[in-house]
């Protein structure tokens, strides 16, 4: 097929090879597509064995129908043995730069309010799968690549099967979390009951968390002002100065409103939690919530409220709510801020694999890269030899 052979909503199906295998591809392109997978998309969710948000539905959909993704390249391959779906991955046809190459690579969407993504994958045969997706990429994708790139995987969800040519994974940063079962200690009490006393002295503080209707939008119409009016809106990033966020962030709103048919299947829910002083919000946290994890996407506090520490005075209230007869819950900071170190939060790694085509740029590529990754994994090494060489050396005597 060539690259434009398809508009912004069509959808093929590709037939087995020749040859008896076990699994087929399906490839859908934009928002049409999504909707035609979505019962297929819905069942496989249900499989994965670490779920995350990046893994809803719900998700993909208000990415879409806010123009966070552009549906023109923005694809969804299924890979199903017989009825069962055993893989769904979502993916951005792109052009990157690699050392002074254009390398054409098929990734799962990135975006800045996009922080983790996965590929939904069948705990007995998602290895597999991807193996298979990866050969009938080569054969028959809808447009020419040299690269195929997951790049913010949680370590759990990470396929690291046997392909090849052999894939390149590497560490981008560690997902924080804190585990409700893990108690926290004197010092971390005691450093946020003194910032939560220096906040009372100005007013009154409580948490109030907007999860429905009108409730939900007032708080989200609350934290985008905070956020504006923090160093976000200093320096343009803020979801309130940028249309496409404030429809993404609003669609997933939605799943929390009553009314809204969005919310009879949705597996993720939103939640506004916002610290009040005296009746005035001075800090707020957009997240959505799983089954047992909760997840804080996006935070923001008032700057006259600083000097208090307004934001870690909430995190530390939502953390008391969420986690309250609930050991087996996690309050989850997506990414690896810094500024939780506190709590002494646990972390797991996310992971950027990547994988190439047999393209003279896609082989290129792999090797430079599996260089890089050797000689960042030796150095270390031949510098912790030098160094111990440099100890055992015996001193020279004095003359």
């Amino acid at each position: 097929m060539s690259e434009d052979d398809k508009g912004n909503t069509c959808c093929c199906e590709m037939d087995r090879d020749s040859q008896a295998v076990e699994f087929q591809v399906h490839c859908c392109k934009g928002m049409q597509g999504l909707l035609e997978v979505e019962s297929q998309w819905r069942e496989l969710e249900k499989r994965v064995p670490a779920w995350y948000f990046c893994h809803a539905f719900d998700w993909y959909r208000a990415a879409l129908s806010a123009g966070v993704l552009e549906e023109s390249t923005t694809y969804f391959f299924t890979v199903r043995s017989g009825t069962r779906t055993c893989l769904l991955v979502p993916l951005q046809w792109r052009v990157r730069h690699f050392s002074g190459m254009r390398l054409r690579c098929w990734e799962i969407p990135q975006h800045p309010h996009l922080p983790l993504s996965a590929a939904l994958m069948d705990a007995a045969q998602g290895a597999a799968a991807l193996a298979y997706l990866l050969g009938w990429l080569r054969r028959a994708a809808p447009r020419d690549w040299d690269c195929l790139h997951f790049p913010r995987q949680p370590s759990e969800t990470a396929c690291r099967a046997s392909l090849r040519p052999a894939g390149v994974v590497r560490e981008r940063f560690r997902n924080k979390y804190l585990a409700c079962a893990t108690q926290q200690g004197d010092i971390v009490s005691r450093q946020l009951r003194r910032a939560f006393a220096r906040l009372e002295q100005d007013g009154a503080v409580e948490l109030v968390g907007a999860r429905h209707d009108i409730a939900l939008e007032t708080a989200f119409v609350q934290f985008l002002q905070l956020e504006r009016d923090g160093w976000k809106g200093r320096r343009g990033s803020a979801i309130a100065q940028h249309a496409e966020l404030i429809g993404f962030y609003r669609r997933l709103i939605a799943l929390g409103t009553e009314a809204s048919p969005l919310r009879a299947n949705a597996t993720l829910l939103p939640v506004i939690y916002l610290l009040r002083q005296a009746g005035r919000p001075i800090a707020a946290v957009f997240a959505v919530q799983g089954a047992s994890t909760c997840y804080l996407l996006k935070i923001a506090w008032a700057r006259r409220a600083r000097a208090g520490s307004p934001g870690k005075v909430l995190i530390e209230l939502i953390r008391q709510q969420w986690c309250r007869g609930h050991p087996g819950r996690e309050l989850n900071f997506v990414t690896g801020v810094t500024w939780v170190e506190g709590w002494s939060p646990d972390s797991r790694p996310v992971l950027s694999c990547r994988w190439f085509n047999t393209t003279l740029r896609g082989r290129l590529a792999w090797l430079l890269m599996k260089s890089r990754q050797v000689l960042a994994d030796l150095v270390p090494r031949l510098r912790g030899r030098s160094a111990a060489r440099v100890g055992a050396s015996p001193p020279k005597s004095g003359a």
